[in-house]
């Protein structure tokens, strides 16, 4: 919380304005509870079945939850009905499946589009280049509500690649803006990790999502 502070300070931004984002996947129940009791309210899982566990043991009783990793269609029916963000829409078909899984339980499911602006072949999201066609397709279905843009940064140590990712995604973030059927809802950038999130709010994200500074490194699967 500290480093956010800093970071917005440096960058003129207050930091209540800026929402950490507890990347819980691979942990426990029990920290994600610790997490919360220290003053967590954001907890983001990259995988359907594991979300489920830990949400049926904890609910969303003073705990935003928010799904980072990528969606297959046939497992939106199981977060559907749930208290739940998802930050990785990048596909039609995946905003299709939320839309029409939402309406059967009367629901408007908040989204963000997930766009790769790293270059990365590894990284989930639609092409910069994309983004605008699908984002006016998306804001067609009824029972998603876009949001925001959401990004992973490089895996380099090089600042410069790091900066030049962020720098068009805010971009593209602010052009999202000026589309007229999304007038006010666009509000957040979700950018930034463990090894980058301080430099991404200097470069305009709202969203952070901080896992191993804040957890420790993870097991594996």
């Amino acid at each position: 919380r500290e480093n956010i502070r800093r970071a917005a300070k440096e960058s003129g931004r207050k930091s209540e304005d800026i929402k950490l984002v507890a990347v819980s996947k691979f942990k426990s129940v029990d920290d994600i509870r610790l997490a919360a009791s220290l003053g967590a309210t954001d907890f983001g899982e990259n995988y359907i079945q594991e979300f489920n566990d830990k949400y049926a043991a904890l609910g969303s009783d003073g705990i935003q939850w928010h799904i980072i990793g990528n969606v297959q269609r046939n497992k939106v029916k199981y977060i559907a009905d749930k208290n739940v963000i998802v930050q990785t829409v990048d596909r039609l078909s995946i905003a299709e499946e939320l839309s029409k899984q939402a309406k059967k339980f009367d629901r408007v499911i908040p989204v963000l589009m997930q766009v790769n602006t790293s270059g990365e072949d590894t990284k989930s999201g639609c092409e910069p280049e994309e983004l605008s066609e699908l984002f006016e397709k998306c804001l067609e279905y009824e029972n998603i509500r876009i949001e925001g843009l959401m990004t992973i940064g490089p895996n380099t140590t090089d600042i410069k690649s790091v900066e030049e990712c962020f720098e068009s995604t805010y971009a593209l973030f602010e052009s999202m803006k000026n589309f007229e059927k999304a007038k006010g809802q666009i509000k957040y950038l979700s950018m930034g990790m463990t090894n980058d999130y301080m430099l991404a709010i200097k470069h305009g994200a709202n969203i952070v999502r901080v896992g191993r500074a804040i957890f420790g490194e993870r097991e594996s699967r």
